[in-house]
């Protein structure tokens, strides 16, 4: 049992680390710019528009989203559904 306690104490301070940032930016739903300024270029991205018209991050990096987008469809938002 007790050589069990340093890994049981390891997972516990993993756990708290992980679980410290959930509630970040609740209730605002807008207090994160990033995903805002990434996710409408890539959903345009996988609406046929190949041009991002956004160049501050890799491009590559909008189009991967934009596959991701498209292949977890989320049943909030039906643009993000695959036919």
């Amino acid at each position: 049992m007790r050589e069990h306690l340093p890994i049981a104490g390891m997972l516990l301070v993993a756990l708290s680390f992980r679980s410290w940032g959930l509630s970040f930016g609740l209730p605002h739903a807008h207090c994160r710019p990033d995903e805002f300024m990434l996710v409408h270029p890539a959903l345009s991205i996988g609406a046929g528009d190949l041009n991002p018209h956004f160049f501050n991050y890799p491009s590559l990096h909008l189009y991967l989203s934009a596959v991701a987008c498209q292949r977890r469809p989320d049943s909030r938002n039906p643009s993000l559904t695959t036919p």
